[in-house]
């Protein structure tokens, strides 16, 4: 099923044109989170500070920041989806602050892997190649557990949330 935000149009051309992160390695878990949905930044060596996973990138182990630069509050929807060579890929979309921060990170941290967890496991660790602008695809891979790994990502992104104390839809 199609998005209503997301275009029609969503083709190959999108995860070629540098916004498409590759994923590699296996979950692992941080000691601390507090979205059920995080982006933080990561290296593939040793940061004062940073937990090492065993969660591997090019071969190498990742350190995890110990602070989210992207949380699920700041991710407007995602949609998980097949590209035409099979792999299993999510499109975040994010709010506007979400957008910032992620123009800022990937800027800051280009060339570099990012991690993203949900409810604390690495589950991808995309390294970006050029200034996010709005919207992240992250592509898992072809297997049958990147295609589960994407799903639930989107899912978890995109389930209902709470509305904050005192609010209400009513008018």
């Amino acid at each position: 099923m199609q998005h209503p935000n997301v275009p029609a149009a969503l083709s190959f051309a999108t995860f070629a044109s540098g916004i498409l992160a590759l994923c590699l390695g296996g979950c692992t878990t941080v000691d601390e989170y507090h979205s059920p949905v995080e982006i933080r930044p990561a290296a593939n060596s040793e940061f004062k500070g940073w937990q090492r996973t065993d969660f591997h990138v090019g071969g190498l182990d990742t350190w995890v920041a110990p602070q989210a630069t992207v949380d699920l509050e700041e991710i407007e929807f995602a949609v998980a989806s097949t590209t035409p060579h099979g792999d299993h890929v999510v499109l975040m979309e994010f709010t506007p602050e979400g957008a910032e921060r992620m123009r800022s990170l990937s800027t800051r941290r280009m060339s570099r892997p990012v991690v993203v967890l949900l409810d604390g496991r690495v589950i991808a660790a995309p390294v970006l190649m050029k200034p996010v602008e709005g919207s992240l695809v992250v592509n898992f891979g072809s297997d049958r557990k990147d295609e589960k790994a994407a799903r639930e990502l989107a899912r978890a992104i995109d389930r209902p949330r709470k509305e904050p104390p005192g609010s209400s839809s009513r008018g």
